[in-house]
């Protein structure tokens, strides 16, 4: 469900952000003022991302990123076990204590990178999905839309590249596709923000959303 300016008045107990998007789109930036917005307000905010912010998660992280050779089946189901960890670990306990969860990436980056960008199949991918998250879905989600020319643009200048941020563009336009098809589709409110802004007005954006939901 696509939320827009006109409707945000529905947003009401957030407990639970997904910053989503494609490789480049500023995701970590929003995602740290995001945080500091609420600390601010009062708020417990906590930061998490995914892959990798377990134990188990981070050795997984390595594997999935970096190593060379995985078939997409394997990798659904290393992204998807990342993910039971995660929710089992970090994000339903921090939710159950009061705490606001804000994360870099959820489920919907496997719908899309392995269901859109691999070709699985979208109900097995839906399924294991499922079983990961166990009914915690986000009260919002941010979802930055970048062209993928400017997101790999924007790479390029990166040291320490995974594998996905090394996929062709035409990869990388199947993921922007399925994020904006997934916004439309999805039961979770979802804002799209316009990515090829300046990091001041992409936070401009979202921060007239956080004044809605918070009440700022």
């Amino acid at each position: 469900m696509v939320v827009t300016d006109s409707n945000l008045e529905q947003l009401e107990h957030i407990r639970f952000i997904a910053i989503e998007g494609v490789n480049g789109a500023g995701k970590t930036t929003l995602q740290r003022k995001v945080c500091a917005y609420l600390k601010e307000k009062g708020f417990n905010a906590v930061t998490t991302m995914e892959p990798g912010s377990t134990e188990i998660g981070r050795a997984l992280r390595e594997i999935v990123l970096k190593r060379k050779g995985i078939t997409p089946i394997c990798e659904l189901f290393l992204f998807c076990a990342d993910r039971a960890q995660h929710v089992a670990e970090v994000i339903r306990p921090a939710i159950n204590d009061g705490k606001i969860v804000v994360t870099d990436r959820y489920y919907y980056s496997t719908a899309v990178f392995q269901g859109e960008g691999r070709g699985i199949d979208k109900q097995i991918v839906s399924t294991l999905n499922e079983v990961a998250i166990e009914g915690v879905r986000p009260d919002l989600v941010f979802l930055l839309d970048l062209p993928p020319e400017e997101g790999l643009r924007r790479n390029r200048q990166k040291l320490d590249k995974d594998r996905f941020e090394d996929e062709d563009p035409s990869f990388q336009r199947k993921i922007r596709e399925g994020f904006l098809n997934i916004a439309r589709e999805s039961k979770e409110p979802f804002y799209i923000i316009d990515a090829a802004q300046s990091q001041e007005n992409v936070w401009e954006s979202a921060l007239k959303v956080l004044n809605v939901a918070f009440k700022g």
